[in-house]
């Protein structure tokens, strides 16, 4: 723990010492970055952060699982609020995961095990930013590679969910008598559902454009000092989002670029990392697991990518 500190400081003390000696620069990249957050991150990201907040507030999370469960359990080992995360995942985007992940474990929906599987393997992108944001970046850009990208970033972290289940796993379906009673408990105050729901949202966009802000200065500084693919790779790895958003705006966007926008989305970025570390401390998953488990995922979606474009491109 205090290593990690250390760390943090001395990074957060470069980053300082750069903002200073490249004044004219760090304004420019500032508001290039703060475009981005406004115009395309917090637009994509919100409707659906809202939408889960409501379902979460009215139980319909406990409804969904009662059902998605005669799917999960069979193809993952997983439990129906597990397949729940999963969804959450895809539409609400991260670290929407990990806040679910410790939302199930501290009501003892889900167990350590499946807690820590769901965190290392789930950690999607919204599939909101990805077709109606990333995919609309460059209208050269073959609409089938994309979709090639996508499914590679979803189906990688599934494909790792469903290598890694546990066949002699006990299963516990949740009764329909577990469900009424949970459900009888959703009596909410509209008032104050709403007013829980915007804290919630606010602060959970506030981390996030926080982050990524800190971790896009440190990705455009490294742009004194790397170029071109090695750039996007090196500075994907600490925030996917801009990177990604870079590489697509290019005008000759290459077959090693396409390995490299991959990369970086199932990668998701310390950036990425940073916002979700908080949520995970009662699954025992630190950075250094977190960094592995995302590292691996990224090597078998661009495995599966790699694949995929010789096969039907």
């Amino acid at each position: 723990m205090l290593k990690k500190k250390y760390l943090i400081a001395t990074l957060l003390i470069i980053l300082t010492f750069f903002m200073f000696c490249f004044t004219n620069y760090t304004t420019i990249k500032f508001n290039e970055i703060m475009k981005i957050i406004v115009t395309i991150i917090v637009p994509s990201l919100t409707p659906f952060m809202i939408l889960v907040q409501f379902l979460i507030l009215y139980n319909s999370l406990d409804l969904l699982g009662f059902y998605l469960q005669y799917l999960s359990y069979p193809i993952f080992k997983i439990s129906g609020y597990g397949a729940i995360i999963i969804l959450t995942s895809i539409f609400g985007g991260f670290p929407y995961s990990a806040i679910m992940v410790d939302s199930c474990l501290n009501n003892k929906q889900i167990d350590l095990d499946e807690a820590k599987r769901i965190v290392k393997y789930i950690f999607f992108p919204s599939l909101a930013f990805m077709l109606s944001t990333l995919f609309k970046i460059n209208s050269k850009i073959n609409p089938n590679i994309f979709y090639l990208i996508t499914f590679c970033v979803y189906f990688s972290g599934l494909f790792l969910l469903f290598i890694t289940r546990n066949g002699h796993k006990k299963i516990n379906y949740l009764t329909r008598i577990d469900l009424d009673n949970r459900l009888l408990e959703s009596n909410k105050d509209s008032v104050n559902s709403f007013i829980n729901v915007s804290k919630t949202v606010m602060q959970s966009l506030l981390s996030i454009s926080f982050s990524i802000i800190v971790f896009s200065m440190f990705r455009s500084y490294l742009g004194l000092f790397f170029k071109g693919k090695i750039l996007n790779l090196i500075a994907g790895m600490f925030e996917f989002s801009s990177t990604a958003i870079g590489i697509l705006n290019s005008s000759n966007v290459q077959f090693i670029d396409y390995l490299i926008l991959t990369f970086i989305i199932t990668f998701s970025g310390f950036s990425v990392f940073f916002q979700a570390l908080p949520f995970l401390k009662n699954t025992n998953i630190g950075f250094k697991q977190l960094f592995f488990s995302r590292l691996i995922c990224s090597l078998i979606s661009v495995i599966f990518f790699i694949i995929g474009f010789y096969l039907f491109f």
